[in-house]
């Protein structure tokens, strides 16, 4: 079988790129690779147009069958020469160096993607499920950043670096995709507000002036300081779901203020999950310690232990056992769902992928479980339910039908 030389300096690039969309395809690509990957999409209308050619299931399909029926050491034997006669012809100046690449750039590519293996695709499933042409994609990083003067940047949108400064505080976004507070003068004001929030159908990390850390998940909202130097405290308000790596700082304790509730942190990770429509706010601990109140004027407060949840209702607080991995399963780019009912997790499906939801008849009484990428189209998503429960799925426009 043929050998793709890696070490080339000339086709490193080529060789990374096709890795990241292979992931991506895979849905085994982490944030950090994903940041890599909408920064060479970006750079050009050449390569999302490359991108795109494997977004399409049944030209991907044609070229998988094409790549399984073809002599690739022949193809590969052929590639190479077609690189010496274009060395050869450098030599007499009739080209430039970049052709001298072009066949093997783009054969490293094309070899590279299909040699990965474009495993997940199940060729006689693609002929028969009539959902394939119906599919919806997952949710993107992105989110939009409002600064204390109003001004509102859609991240995404944004390049890379620098995007305000306020306050002795630079704002600036990076190529792997997050939001970085950085304080470059003392004495800043700390009545600068900013607010980063996500629509359905994204998600987005921030880091913030003291240098903690916020994963911001699907339909979601933070409003803070820009800078936190003056203050006794550290105080956020959040909706939604978010991740929280506080950085350590007795001085000076972060709250997270949610609807009912208030979190006390000195230096911990942890996780709250305060959408309106759940009708509980649930904070994960994973590690440190965090004093959770809640009721009228904040009246009831408990000490959490790693491994405990607070769920925090209109009958007050409860302190109980968490499945820590569930709790943070969505920020490590994970669906995970175990004995929940289909309601639950139908409104999880709706943030990322930015769906209604509809039920035809009533709704199945049956426990659901199971585990997919969040990079996974809803398909995929849709199919590990109906393995375990009584329940099926149709899908129009940007509506799912749930059907017993």
């Amino acid at each position: 079988m043929f050998h793709l030389n890696k070490n080339d300096g000339m086709l490193e690039n080529e060789f990374h790129i096709a890795e990241l969309i292979a992931e991506h395809f895979k849905g085994t690509i982490d944030i950090e690779q994903a940041g890599e990957l909408n920064k060479w999409l970006s750079a050009s209308e050449a390569n999302q147009a490359y991108f795109d050619l494997f977004a399409d299931e049944a030209r991907t399909a044609a070229a998988i069958g094409d790549y399984e029926s073809c002599d690739i050491d022949a193809i590969w034997a052929l590639t190479a020469r077609k690189m010496e006669t274009s060395k050869a012809i450098v030599s007499d100046k009739l080209v430039t160096r970049p052709k001298i690449y072009r066949y093997l750039s783009i054969a490293a590519m094309f070899f590279v993607l299909l040699g990965l293996g474009f495993y997940f695709y199940d060729l006689k499933e693609m002929k028969t499920d009539s959902r394939i042409s119906k599919d919806i994609m997952p949710g993107k990083n992105s989110a939009t950043l409002t600064l204390s003067n109003g001004k509102k940047i859609v991240l995404s949108d944004a390049i890379n670096g620098e995007l305000a400064n306020e306050g002795g505080v630079s704002i600036s976004k990076t190529s792997t995709g997050e939001l970085i507070y950085e304080i470059k003068s003392s004495g800043g004001s700390a009545r600068l507000m900013n607010t980063l929030s996500t629509t359905n159908g994204e998600t987005y990390q921030v880091v913030l002036p003291d240098d903690s850390k916020v994963w911001l998940n699907a339909a979601s909202s933070i409003k803070y300081p820009s800078n936190f130097e003056s203050l006794k405290e550290r105080k956020i308000e959040l909706t939604g779901e978010a991740y929280f790596e506080v950085s350590k700082d007795k001085q000076h304790p972060f709250i997270v203020k949610t609807e009912g509730q208030e979190i006390v942190v000195r230096g911990t990770h942890f996780n709250v999950n305060a959408y309106k429509d759940d009708g509980n706010t649930r904070t994960v601990l994973l590690e440190g310690s965090v004093t959770v109140s809640s009721g009228i004027g904040y009246a009831g407060s408990t000490l959490l232990k790693p491994g405990q949840q607070s769920v925090v209702n209109a009958k007050g607080i409860k302190v109980e056992p968490a499945d820590v991995e569930l709790a943070v399963a969505w920020k490590n780019n994970k669906f995970m769902f175990e004995g929940e009912r289909i309601e639950n997790i139908m409104k999880m499906i709706a943030r990322w992928y930015n769906v209604e939801v509809v039920y035809e008849g009533n709704v199945p009484d049956d426990l659901f479980g199971g585990s997919v990428s969040r990079f996974d189209k809803v398909s995929k998503v849709l199919d590990v339910l109906e393995l375990t429960g009584n329940v099926h799925f149709k899908i129009e426009g940007r509506r799912i039908t749930v059907m017993k």
